[in-house]
């Protein structure tokens, strides 16, 4: 995860200003494809986060999802304020990726954003959430993740014992070990798998 809030020491890479430019530019292919690259670059695209904070704001919805996407792999927790308002994005895609670049960042700051909308989302969103609510292993989860643990929609059951694993924390031991025996065999695979997780 990243941990800190400086740029990598060996500097900006010497292509970093080109992609800035097509960045700034009003091609959106080109856009979408230098965004693509600078999240492949990863830490060492530092540098153009403030440009790609400024992309999380453009009217295409595919543009914002991929600078989420981006930031995630390039950011650190100064760009969660950047991120937060696309969780109430219109576009169902853009909340996906901004909800996996928020659980790539580790700030726990996002851990109540993500609880207040839980109730109110789709079922892929929900999804998406308890898994990153078990990535960022804060124990404030733990009463969404025990309840949806028993949802009627086994993908919100998989997703829960998918955040149980991630969340590392003892007292899922019984809630696993009933999803051990659940009707669907993929929360039961997946319930084995967490419980082999657990200290």
């Amino acid at each position: 995860m990243p941990s800190e809030d400086t740029p990598p020491p060996n500097g900006e890479l010497p292509h970093l200003a080109k992609l800035k430019e097509v960045l700034a530019g009003t091609d959106h292919q080109q856009r979408l494809a230098a965004i693509h690259e600078l999240g492949q670059i990863g830490p060492a695209a530092f540098s153009i986060l403030p440009h790609l904070h400024a992309s999380l704001r453009d009217s295409r919805p595919d543009i914002r999802a991929a600078a989420a996407v981006a930031v995630g792999f390039i950011g650190t927790p100064k760009s969660v304020p950047a991120l937060l308002p696309l969780l109430d994005d219109e576009e169902q895609d853009v909340r996906f990726q901004t909800i996996s670049a928020l659980a790539f960042l580790q700030d726990p700051q996002v851990v109540p954003a993500l609880l207040e909308r839980y109730p109110n989302e789709t079922t892929l969103i929900k999804d998406q959430i308890l898994r990153a609510l078990g990535q960022l292993g804060d124990t404030m989860a733990y009463p969404l993740l025990e309840q949806a643990i028993t949802d009627a929609d086994p993908k919100i059951r998989r997703a829960a014992v998918i955040g149980f694993g991630f969340l590392k924390d003892p007292r899922a031991r019984p809630l696993l070990q009933q999803a051990k025996e659940d009707k669907d065999k993929l929360v039961c695979t997946e319930a084995e798998e967490a419980l082999n997780l657990l200290p």
